[in-house]
């Protein structure tokens, strides 16, 4: 996964993203956060309807939310095979766009999810809860959810783009790497790596900072 993001984002045409950055931003984040809003409404819903209390198939209330988390990322693969570019470059760019974010974004979700639940597992429940098979998940979790989606959002990109700087900087003031193009190519390579290892380190989204 890795090269096929960093290769997406290296040859990103970045007139037509920046161009269409409300759609891709309105499909590609709060598309996916109401796609996982949604879907955890259905899930929780027909978990109940299908399988009773004690069913060793029953989900608990967490695993509904994880698997929704993983359900609400779209992909467009089908749909850019479709789309060609020098027929509707703008839908492909938007298409495009929005199939990356939505990715990141989904990674970004059920990690706040996960944190979530592991905060159920270890903190005190509010008032307002859903036991879970021991997990209490309250208001005071889903508010801490949605801090760290914001708070793991802001700091990949903020990799992303120390990172990126910092490869910019390297590639145009040594000037001997334009006479040896493989080191030069190899030195990409590392610098793109490297934001994804370090973001993944950091348990922080490591395709949108390889992205970005």
């Amino acid at each position: 996964l890795p090269p096929i993001i960093f290769g997406a984002g290296y040859t990103l045409k970045e007139k037509n993203f920046f161009k269409n950055i409300g759609y891709i931003t309105l499909f590609g984040l709060l598309g996916t956060l109401i796609s996982m809003v949604v879907m955890s409404i259905f899930v929780i819903i027909f978990n109940d309807m299908i399988y009773p209390l004690g069913s060793p198939q029953r989900l608990t209330i967490s695993e509904c939310l994880l698997l929704s988390s993983v359900l609400c990322a779209t992909d467009t693969v089908a749909a850019l095979s479709i789309v060609k570019e020098s027929e509707y470059p703008t839908l492909n760019s938007i298409l495009f766009g929005e199939g990356v974010v939505n990715d990141a974004v989904a990674i970004l979700i059920f990690k706040a999810v996960e944190k979530m639940i592991e905060n159920g597992h270890s903190g005190e429940a509010s008032q307002d809860i859903i036991n879970t098979k021991g997990v209490d998940i309250g208001g005071s979790e889903i508010g801490q959810a949605v801090l760290d989606f914001f708070v793991l959002t802001i700091s990949s990109l903020g990799v992303g783009i120390g990172i990126g700087l910092l490869s910019a900087f390297v590639l145009k003031h040594v000037k001997s790497l334009q006479h040896h193009p493989v080191l030069e190519i190899f030195l990409i390579l590392l610098f793109g790596y490297s934001s994804y290892l370090l973001a993944e380190l950091l348990k922080l989204s490591g395709i949108m900072t390889l992205f970005f």
